[in-house]
């Protein structure tokens, strides 16, 4: 099989699938597209991170208890701005400094869409703060970046002040 430079690199695969037959290209073209699928997605996170709850309710209550603003993120696995919050946002130390006196509650929507349709999300993600009575303050709705969200966090805080 003669090789062409250049262009021709694709020569040889065109080549190649030219003298396959049905029975064996299928089970290649799957076995590859199986191989992309599994190893080719970035990954996400498996749950939780420490320190964040996963469970609303209890979560509510320890905002009560302690008086603590409540940051919400309602989130999914296979949401690609979501992923990009909890893999370049939230382990930030800026993120860290500026939530240390927030209970942070992890809420994906796969397993409880009950509560997000309870609190109206319509996309995600979907960040809402609240007050540790249960009032909304605010929300921030899809992905722009720490600061923005660092903003909002600020702006949450004063808020809970006034109250």
């Amino acid at each position: 099989m003669p090789l062409v430079v250049g262009a021709g690199r694709f020569y040889l695969i065109a080549r190649m699938l030219r003298y396959m037959t049905y029975r064996t290209a299928v089970p290649l073209v799957i076995g590859l597209a199986a191989i992309v699928f599994i190893f080719g997605r970035p990954r996400a996170s498996s749950g939780a991170e420490p320190g964040w709850y996963t469970d609303f309710a209890q979560a509510a209550a320890q905002a009560k208890k302690t008086g603590q603003l409540m940051m919400v993120d309602f989130n999914a696995s296979w949401c690609g701005p979501c992923q990009m919050y909890k893999q370049e946002v939230f382990p930030t130390a800026e993120f860290k400094n500026a939530t240390k006196d927030v209970v942070l509650v992890d809420i994906d929507m796969d397993q409880n869409q009950a509560l997000g349709q309870k609190f109206g999300v319509s996309a995600i993600p979907d960040i809402r703060f609240f007050s540790p009575q249960g009032k909304q303050l605010s929300a921030v709705q899809g992905y722009d970046g720490a600061e923005p969200l660092l903003a909002q966090i600020a702006d949450a805080k004063k808020a809970l002040a006034k109250n």
